[in-house]
Protein backbone atom coordinates (compact mmCIF):
# COMPACT_ATOMS: atom_id res chain seq x y z
CA UNK A 1 0.00 0.00 0.00
CA UNK A 2 1.30 3.47 -0.82
CA UNK A 3 0.89 6.36 1.71
CA UNK A 4 -1.60 8.87 -0.30
CA UNK A 5 -0.17 12.60 -0.30
CA UNK A 6 -3.21 13.52 1.26
CA UNK A 7 -2.37 11.45 4.48
CA UNK A 8 0.92 13.20 4.14
CA UNK A 9 -1.07 16.64 4.50
CA UNK A 10 -3.52 15.07 7.17
CA UNK A 11 -0.44 14.58 9.20
CA UNK A 12 1.45 18.07 8.74
CA UNK A 13 4.40 16.36 6.48
CA UNK A 14 6.56 18.68 4.85
CA UNK A 15 7.91 16.76 1.73
CA UNK A 16 11.32 18.09 0.59
CA UNK A 17 12.98 16.02 -1.99
CA UNK A 18 16.90 14.93 -1.12
CA UNK A 19 19.80 15.39 -2.81
CA UNK A 20 21.10 12.08 -4.57
CA UNK A 21 24.89 11.80 -4.28
CA UNK A 22 27.34 9.96 -7.25
CA UNK A 23 27.76 7.48 -3.58
CA UNK A 24 23.94 7.21 -3.15
CA UNK A 25 21.19 8.77 -1.19
CA UNK A 26 21.58 11.15 1.49
CA UNK A 27 19.21 10.15 4.18
CA UNK A 28 20.79 12.50 6.23
CA UNK A 29 19.29 15.83 7.08
CA UNK A 30 15.62 15.55 6.22
CA UNK A 31 13.35 17.64 7.52
CA UNK A 32 11.08 16.21 10.27
CA UNK A 33 7.88 16.33 10.85
CA UNK A 34 5.39 14.72 13.59
CA UNK A 35 2.81 12.56 12.85
CA UNK A 36 -0.43 11.55 15.34
CA UNK A 37 -0.89 8.18 13.60
CA UNK A 38 2.95 6.79 14.23
CA UNK A 39 2.93 8.44 17.76
CA UNK A 40 -0.74 6.48 18.31
CA UNK A 41 0.98 3.23 16.61
CA UNK A 42 3.79 3.49 19.00
CA UNK A 43 1.76 3.89 22.07
CA UNK A 44 1.58 0.17 22.67
CA UNK A 45 3.54 -1.51 25.94
CA UNK A 46 6.83 -2.52 25.91
CA UNK A 47 8.10 -5.36 25.59
CA UNK A 48 11.84 -6.62 26.59
CA UNK A 49 12.88 -9.55 23.27
CA UNK A 50 16.04 -10.91 22.96
CA UNK A 51 16.98 -10.80 19.44
CA UNK A 52 20.91 -10.04 18.34
CA UNK A 53 20.34 -8.22 15.11
CA UNK A 54 19.01 -6.38 12.35
CA UNK A 55 18.98 -9.60 10.13
CA UNK A 56 17.29 -11.62 12.96
CA UNK A 57 14.50 -9.06 13.52
CA UNK A 58 13.88 -8.37 9.85
CA UNK A 59 13.54 -12.12 9.28
CA UNK A 60 10.95 -12.55 11.95
CA UNK A 61 8.83 -9.37 10.35
CA UNK A 62 9.23 -10.62 7.32
CA UNK A 63 7.01 -14.14 8.20
CA UNK A 64 4.02 -11.48 8.31
CA UNK A 65 2.34 -11.36 4.88
CA UNK A 66 1.49 -8.52 3.09
CA UNK A 67 -1.84 -7.27 3.68
CA UNK A 68 -3.23 -3.15 2.66
CA UNK A 69 -5.36 -1.63 5.13
CA UNK A 70 -8.82 -1.69 2.84
CA UNK A 71 -8.30 -5.44 3.36
CA UNK A 72 -7.07 -5.41 7.31
CA UNK A 73 -9.47 -2.11 8.43
CA UNK A 74 -11.54 -1.35 5.41
CA UNK A 75 -9.93 2.65 4.74
CA UNK A 76 -7.41 3.16 2.79
CA UNK A 77 -4.60 4.37 5.70
CA UNK A 78 -4.45 2.93 9.01
CA UNK A 79 -0.89 2.62 11.43
CA UNK A 80 -1.28 -0.76 13.13
CA UNK A 81 0.45 -1.01 16.33
CA UNK A 82 2.87 -4.14 16.17
CA UNK A 83 0.50 -6.61 17.69
CA UNK A 84 -2.14 -5.68 14.87
CA UNK A 85 0.41 -6.18 12.24
CA UNK A 86 1.66 -9.72 13.88
CA UNK A 87 -2.23 -10.90 13.93
CA UNK A 88 -3.74 -9.72 10.77
CA UNK A 89 -0.47 -8.92 8.29
CA UNK A 90 -0.08 -5.33 6.83
CA UNK A 91 1.97 -2.49 4.87
CA UNK A 92 5.02 -0.88 4.73
CA UNK A 93 4.54 1.41 7.97
CA UNK A 94 3.03 -1.69 9.78
CA UNK A 95 6.23 -3.25 8.93
CA UNK A 96 8.30 -0.08 10.08
CA UNK A 97 6.54 0.04 12.97
CA UNK A 98 6.85 -3.88 14.17
CA UNK A 99 10.54 -3.72 13.52
CA UNK A 100 10.54 -0.57 15.42
CA UNK A 101 9.51 -2.19 18.65
CA UNK A 102 11.43 -5.55 18.22
CA UNK A 103 14.64 -3.06 17.83
CA UNK A 104 13.81 -0.93 20.42
CA UNK A 105 12.43 -4.32 22.88
CA UNK A 106 15.48 -5.69 22.35
CA UNK A 107 17.91 -2.63 23.14
CA UNK A 108 20.22 -3.08 20.16
CA UNK A 109 19.33 0.82 19.73
CA UNK A 110 18.66 3.46 20.52
CA UNK A 111 15.17 5.62 19.81
CA UNK A 112 17.15 8.34 18.55
CA UNK A 113 19.33 5.72 16.10
CA UNK A 114 16.20 4.85 14.65
CA UNK A 115 13.92 7.17 12.13
CA UNK A 116 11.13 6.43 9.76
CA UNK A 117 11.95 7.44 6.64
CA UNK A 118 8.64 8.52 4.01
CA UNK A 119 10.28 7.65 0.65
CA UNK A 120 9.09 7.81 -3.33
CA UNK A 121 9.73 4.61 -5.30
CA UNK A 122 10.70 5.79 -8.66
CA UNK A 123 10.11 2.29 -9.71
CA UNK A 124 6.37 1.88 -8.07
CA UNK A 125 5.69 5.75 -8.62
CA UNK A 126 4.46 5.45 -4.83
CA UNK A 127 4.39 6.82 -1.63
CA UNK A 128 6.82 4.10 1.16
CA UNK A 129 8.13 4.10 4.28
CA UNK A 130 11.19 2.55 5.26
CA UNK A 131 13.12 1.93 8.32
CA UNK A 132 16.22 3.86 8.92
CA UNK A 133 18.62 2.11 11.62
CA UNK A 134 21.94 3.79 12.10
CA UNK A 135 23.65 3.35 8.90
CA UNK A 136 21.06 0.24 7.95
CA UNK A 137 17.72 0.50 6.29
CA UNK A 138 14.80 -2.14 7.02
CA UNK A 139 12.32 -2.35 4.05
CA UNK A 140 9.43 -4.86 3.27
CA UNK A 141 10.36 -4.86 -0.17
CA UNK A 142 13.75 -6.01 0.12
CA UNK A 143 14.64 -9.92 2.06
CA UNK A 144 17.35 -8.52 3.94
CA UNK A 145 18.87 -5.35 5.62
CA UNK A 146 20.79 -2.73 3.42
CA UNK A 147 23.28 -0.62 3.81
CA UNK A 148 22.33 3.11 3.58
CA UNK A 149 24.97 3.03 0.43
CA UNK A 150 23.12 -0.49 -1.40
CA UNK A 151 22.50 0.32 -4.83
CA UNK A 152 19.03 -1.17 -4.51
CA UNK A 153 18.01 2.13 -2.59
CA UNK A 154 18.79 4.43 -5.50
CA UNK A 155 15.54 3.57 -6.40
CA UNK A 156 14.23 5.84 -3.90
CA UNK A 157 13.95 9.74 -3.11
CA UNK A 158 13.90 10.66 0.35
CA UNK A 159 11.20 13.15 0.93
CA UNK A 160 11.41 12.96 4.90
CA UNK A 161 11.21 11.79 8.30
CA UNK A 162 8.39 10.92 10.37
CA UNK A 163 8.61 11.18 14.06
CA UNK A 164 5.97 10.04 16.86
Amino acid sequence: MSLKISLMLKISLILVLASCSSTGINFRNLPEAPSPKLKQALDYKSVNYEFTSLEEIRSVVHTVPYQTDSTNYGTSDYWAQPDQFFANGGDCEDYAIASYALITGSKLYSKSDIKFVLVYDKQTHEEHMILLVGDYVLDNRFKHVLNISSPELKRYNPRGIVNG
